[in-house]
């Protein structure tokens, strides 16, 4: 899913990572990582100002970025993500 910056209005295209075993951390700090592809705003005071994507993107082996089939209904983001 996208991402927005802490102000949830701009987007936001970091990608950060830390390796976790067992519930716990196995690095000291997290590592920057290739940027995502496709940022976004998380504009949820209104619904009619909410940014939607279909866009769909995998990570490879390599560290690039693969298209993936869109979603069958494009979202502003996952709670859970």
């Amino acid at each position: 899913m996208d991402g927005s910056k802490e102000i949830h209005q701009a987007p936001g295209v970091d990608h950060w990572s830390i390796a976790i075993k067992d519930g716990q951390s196995l690095e000291k700090e997290c590592l920057f990582e290739v940027l995502v592809p496709l940022g976004g705003p998380q504009l949820l005071d209104s619904a009619m100002f909410q940014v939607v994507y279909s866009d769909v993107y995998m990570m490879d082996d390599e560290m690039n970025w693969k298209i993936l089939p869109s979603m069958p209904k494009p979202n502003s983001h996952i709670e859970c993500a």
